[in-house]
């Protein structure tokens, strides 16, 4: 749904400027797949923020449904600077976006989008807890900035990197509240419950996430096969993750943690040399991911 404002929301996220910037090729089961030239950027839109783990989870992209209740847009202080905050996110100038919050913030104190964007900023270089404070303060001052009813999916990942899994539960529970059936915070609640050891809940939230993404969006489905894979692997089953995880790099074949994994079980599986193509196809994708954001710097 598209929601209107003058205000241009932010979306941020690593593989919209990286994962396609592959000089080469990888491999997928022996098959060398040519990477094209990454597509222009669309306009700004919801933000694409924290990595889901520190090994290149991607971000997930918060969209709104038809029938979502969000709060009203209306008069609320905004900034013609934070439209530009928006582009730093995008191209991972996250230390440009810092200091330009700061900025808006030090002449016009107390507005919640600039606090929002800091919080963006700040968490792109995994600075958790004091992200957190910047969203609470965005939220503290209830404002209708266009981003604010995501801002509990947010807070909930920070409380994830901070091993707070039960206010991290909370919080992607109070985002779904806002924007019911949103994939993102449903496969947030999914990781939570791996880290708690309840797997049959992960199992079902997984599903249910997978679904909800739906086939036009292969890279999220492609981060919920990568954990559906680690069930199978708890679930002792490396031949269930082995099929997972080849599902998953038809879908993100520039994903490195999906190369990481299959290399690992094929390994188990006694398949080396298998294993061996998956570790290069890592290799590769590590390096891209690396160029893409020495460019950017």
């Amino acid at each position: 749904m598209a929601l209107h404002s003058k205000a241009t929301p932010v979306r941020v996220g690593w593989y919209a400027a990286a994962a396609l910037f592959l000089a080469g090729s990888v491999f997928v089961w022996g098959l060398k797949v040519e990477m094209g030239q990454p597509p222009k950027t669309s306009a700004l839109d919801y933000a694409r923020l924290t990595e889901e783990t520190a090994r290149e989870e991607e971000v997930p992209a918060l969209e709104v449904p038809e029938g979502s209740r969000v709060l009203p847009l209306e008069n609320f202080p905004d900034d013609p600077r934070l439209d530009s905050v928006g582009r730093m996110l995008q191209s991972g100038q996250y230390g440009a976006a810092e200091l330009t919050c700061m900025t808006v913030l030090k002449e016009r104190a107390g507005m919640g989008r600039a606090e929002f964007l800091l919080a963006l900023a700040i968490t792109k270089q995994k600075r958790y807890e004091e992200a957190k404070v910047h969203f609470l303060r965005s939220l503290a001052t209830e404002q209708k900035f266009i981003e604010r009813p995501h801002t509990p999916h947010f807070l909930g990942w920070c409380h994830y990197h901070l091993g707070e899994m039960d206010d991290a539960q909370r919080r992607f529970e109070e985002h779904l509240v806002a924007v019911p059936n949103e994939p993102d915070s449903t496969f947030g609640l999914a990781v939570v419950a791996i880290a708690q050891d309840r797997t049959d809940d992960a199992s079902r939230l997984l599903h249910a996430a997978f679904i909800a993404f739906g086939k036009s969006k292969p890279r999220d489905q492609a981060r919920v096969l990568v954990r559906q894979s680690d069930l199978a692997m708890r679930a002792d089953d490396p031949a269930k993750a082995e099929e997972l995880l080849a599902q998953a790099a038809t879908f993100a074949p520039t994903f490195p943690e999906i190369w990481a994994k299959t290399a690992r079980v094929k390994d188990r599986l006694g398949k080396t040399a298998q294993a061996e193509i998956a570790r290069e196809n890592e290799r590769k994708t590590r390096e891209a991911l690396t160029a893409a954001a020495e460019g950017n710097s």
